[in-house]
This record gives C-alpha cells, structure tokens and sequence, in this order.
C-alpha cells in the first residue's frame, strides 16, 4: 500500500485553501453554467457524494466563467487542499469510483459542445508509466452512441500520462493540494452535436489499483458553439500557471499567433503595468479578445519571506566582522 506523500502534506497544511463542501449533481450543475433544467437534470449514478463539490477557487485556479466552478475528486473532497487521501470502502479502487450525468439538448444553431476542466493528480511525478494511473473521462451519448471526448493529441485518455499535463512548477499549484505533484491547467474540449438532439453527459473520474494518492478534476463553463468540428479535439485554454508549454499559444486565433513581432514590441509596456496586474490578480477571470474568459494566471508563490529569513543570520555575521 502506498503512503500520501508528506511534502505534498507538509506543503498544503501550511497553506490552507479556502473552505469546500461536498454538493448534489444539481448544484454542480449550476456551478459550470447549465441552464436551469439542464442543470436540474443532473443525477450521480456512482461514487460516495463527499467525491463532488463546488468551490469559487482552487489555489490560483478560479472559474473561467461565472464565480463558482464543479469539483470532483477520488478522495473526499473537503480534504483537497489538506493533501489527505481518501480511500472509499471497500478498500482499494473499487469504492474510489465517481459516475456523473446531465442531460442536455444544444439550441438552435449550436453545432459543438464546449468543456472547460482542470485535472490534476498526485500520481505525478512517481508513478509516470506505471500502474497506477487515475483517469477522467468525459462521454456524450445519444442513445445509441458513447463517444468520448476526452483525449491528447496522441489519443491516450486524461491520467498522468498524458500530453495535456503540463502543469508542474510547485508555485503554480500551491493552495490546491497538489504542490508537489502536476495539472494539466485549464483545457477546453470542443465536440460536435446536433441541434435539438437530447443529449447525455457523462463525467467519470476513478482511481486505479489502489485507493490513495487521490485525483480531482475542476469543470467550469460548460457551453455551446455555433462552429462546426469533426470530431473532439481538447487545447490548453491558455498556459495555466507556471504552464511555460508553448502549445498554449494554439488556442488562439490563427492572425494572432502569426503576429509575434507585434508580440514583443509590446513587452516594455507589457512590464510598466506589472504593479497593475498583480494588483488585479484576485479577479476569477478577465474576458479575452473574442469575449470568452479566460484563467486567471495569478502569482502564488510563498518562498519569499522564509528565504529572506535563511539569509539573515549571513548579514549579520557580515556586520559584526
């Protein structure tokens, strides 16, 4: 049996996140959007009901849209931010196992369905290709076909190895349970639907082989896109914090990305308001170029003060020579 990990422990208690209640499907529901039938429709199928919740923030993470965003987890979801596992009986996988629904029919002119979620997982860094592998998973059914929604450009399925996991600075995850561990940041996931279709949404998120070193997933934004897709396809919202990945840069619009030089000759103006943006960071989202919003990048690091301290006892033996 593997043990939680004590610096990921350590690291959270210090660092307490704001207070989490597990929450009904319905709420949920309510928390990413949906309107209110969609939202009433909302049934959990599987799983012990402390696996879901709702929260306005998560560390540096905040709603994309709205003040309140869905939270899943294989552990209890009151003991996230603590670092504590939570292994569900029966002991081991089995009873770590969350099952999800909402029913949904897209509006008149809507072609594609939008998911805005977060993943995250304490299997990372120790157990990369092996055995244990928490997984999330995202389904659209008709009533006749499942399809999945949820895969990196590679097709492997939303668990620790993935190519979406790109989150891994320790700074970009205080305050969300997961220092020491790894997040893929926010990603949207665009699948095509048919207008007037009834629809049936299924998230599931589980543990695999064991029953510790929990996994939890934020789900926020949940919408409706006149554009028309093949097939699903899943990009960074924007580099999530402390997210250096370059593949960020695709989920904006083609024209922008081509204009780099325009880019950088904006970079002095871009560190004068430095001061203004920090000042800002407690906003939940700010609204992007074509009106969508987008995730607040915010600084969470909290090593200043006790290097600071490390350095004092040097500057005083300096003095006293």
């Amino acid at each position: 049996m593997r043990l939680p990990n004590p610096l990921t422990l350590l690291a959270t208690l210090l660092l307490p996140g704001p207070a989490l209640a597990a929450a009904t499907a319905p709420a949920c529901g309510a928390a990413f959007e949906l309107s209110g039938q969609a939202a009433a429709s909302g049934s959990q199928t599987l799983g012990d009901p402390l696996m879901i919740g709702v929260r306005s923030s998560l560390g540096a993470f905040t709603p994309l849209v709205g003040s309140t965003m869905c939270v899943f987890s294989t552990g209890d979801v009151d003991d996230i931010t603590s670092g504590i596992d939570h292994d569900f009986p029966p002991v081991g996988a089995e009873g770590d196992r969350l099952v999800v629904s909402w029913d949904l029919v897209p509006p008149p002119g809507m072609n594609s369905l939008l998911l805005r979620w977060a993943y995250f997982s304490r299997e990372y860094p120790q157990w990369v290709g092996g055995q244990y592998n928490d997984e999330f998973h995202a389904t659209l059914d008709d009533g006749g076909v499942d399809v999945e929604l949820l895969f990196d450009e590679y097709g492997n399925p939303i668990r620790v190895n993935n190519a979406l996991l790109t989150v891994t600075d320790p700074s970009a995850l205080v305050g969300t349970g997961y220092t020491q561990s790894a997040s893929t940041g926010w990603v949207v996931t665009q699948a095509p639907v048919q207008p007037g279709t009834s629809y049936t949404l299924r998230f599931e998120l589980f543990d695999e082989v064991d029953g510790v070193w929990d996994s939890a997933v934020l789900v926020d934004g949940i919408g409706w896109s006149t554009e028309q897709v093949s097939e699903p396809n899943s990009v960074h919202v924007e580099p999530g914090p402390g997210d250096d990945d370059d593949s960020g840069d695709d989920d904006d619009s083609g024209d922008d990305d081509d204009s780099g030089d325009d880019d950088d000759s904006t970079g002095d103006d871009d560190d004068s308001t430095a001061d203004d943006d920090d000042s800002t960071a407690d906003d939940d989202s700010t609204a992007g170029a074509d009106g969508e919003p987008v995730a607040c990048s915010c600084d969470a690091s909290p090593a200043r003060p006790q290097a600071l301290l490390l350095l004092l006892p040097l500057l005083l033996r300096r003095r006293r020579g």
